[in-house]
């Protein structure tokens, strides 16, 4: 608050704050639990690129303190999980400023459409 005090913020408060911020109607805090369960289940691809779709998602799971099966229903992208089991490792470039390698690469992926 203004006045430093705490003030309670709901969901719908949040969602119209992001939004305002992000200029889109469409970004929500399930933009960044999306984000989040995609790098997970991206970074457990590029730690093992045999593994299964399971460790995938339970990377996921793990980070988002959800089920893997919600994880993979709702916050993973299938772009994403189309890497399981591929056994390619996608390429790691110079990271983009503010982000890590591995989500310089997942952008990459997510943006190319690869």
């Amino acid at each position: 608050a203004a006045d430093g005090g705490v003030r309670r913020v709901g969901s719908d408060g949040l969602n119209a704050y992001l939004a305002e911020i992000g200029g889109s109607e469409g970004f929500t805090a399930k933009t960044f639990r999306t984000w989040a369960g995609s790098l997970a289940a991206f970074e457990a691809h590029l730690a093992n690129p045999d593994g299964t779709l399971g460790a995938m998602t339970e990377a996921a799971a793990a980070r988002l303190a959800n089920t893997p099966t919600v994880a993979r229903n709702t916050y993973i992208h299938p772009r994403v999980i189309s890497l399981a089991g591929t056994g390619e490792a996608p390429r790691l470039y110079q990271p983009r400023r503010g982000l890590s390698r591995s989500e310089s690469a997942l952008l990459r992926i997510l943006e190319s459409g690869a």
